[in-house]
């Protein structure tokens, strides 16, 4: 940007060969309008006399620049605009990413969460030498951990009765009864149930092992699988095939 020029000069030079103080100001003057972006301060030596100070021509023996700093200035309206509309462009942008994260992160922390209580019902089969099983309603996405009651041989719910989280931020996380592939020896069909006997290995309790369950949303498929020998392990389906997680 084009400089301002504040001009001083020592005052002990001959006032026959300087310009007089009042064009002194107004060349001052004329300068600070041209642009108010920066200021520059310079000392002349010699500063001559001209015949139209009007024209701004300085003639000057020598000339050092001593410093040069932006003034503090604010914000223009049309500045303050521009900057909103931008702010607001990128909001608009983010926002479907945002949610797409955050829909693929809910889905994997259920995934997680059904993991757990299988785990954890295997784990209490063993522990209190007794049968465990958890039982999933796929058209209302909850699922139970149940425990042998070995007087009335009939199963009795253990804790809460657990829902996947598909209302949050319209996930869509849900069960499905079944997929088109599954991983490598483990069915297509989602079990409704899965046994554990006294020594954490799956049984036929309504649904014959090997176990699998799938739960997916608009953008993702995992499944939650118990092999033969009671082995948990989880899968997402990716580029056209089942990879444990």
């Amino acid at each position: 940007m084009t400089p301002i020029f504040i001009i001083t000069y020592p005052p002990d030079l001959q006032t026959d060969a300087l310009c007089d103080e009042d064009h002194i100001f107004l060349l001052s003057s004329m300068l600070q309008d041209a642009d108010e972006n920066y200021v520059t301060t310079i000392s002349v030596s010699v500063v001559y006399k001209i015949a139209d100070p009007y024209r701004a021509c300085l003639h000057v023996d020598t000339m050092t620049e001593v410093e040069s700093v932006e003034k503090d200035r604010g914000f223009s309206l049309a500045e303050l605009c521009i900057m909103v509309s931008m702010m607001a462009i990128l909001v608009s942008l983010s926002v479907p990413v945002a949610s797409n994260m955050l829909r693929d992160f809910q889905l994997l922390a259920d995934v997680r969460n059904i993991a757990t209580s299988v785990t954890y019902a295997k784990l209490r089969a063993t522990s209190g030498m007794t049968h465990y099983q958890l039982t999933f309603n796929i058209s209302e996405n909850t699922w139970s951990v149940n425990k042998l009651n070995k007087s009335t041989n009939a199963y009795e719910v253990e804790g809460d009765t657990k829902q996947l989280s598909m209302g949050a931020a319209h996930s869509g996380i849900t069960f499905k009864s079944s997929s088109s592939y599954a991983p490598t020896g483990f069915p297509t069909s989602s079990s409704t149930s899965i046994t554990f006997n006294s020594r954490g290995i799956p049984i036929d309790g309504g649904s014959t092992p090997p176990n699998a369950l799938y739960i997916s949303n608009a953008g993702a498929d995992y499944a939650v699988t118990v092999s033969l020998s009671g082995k948990v392990q989880l899968w997402r389906y990716r580029n056209s095939q089942w990879t444990p997680q």
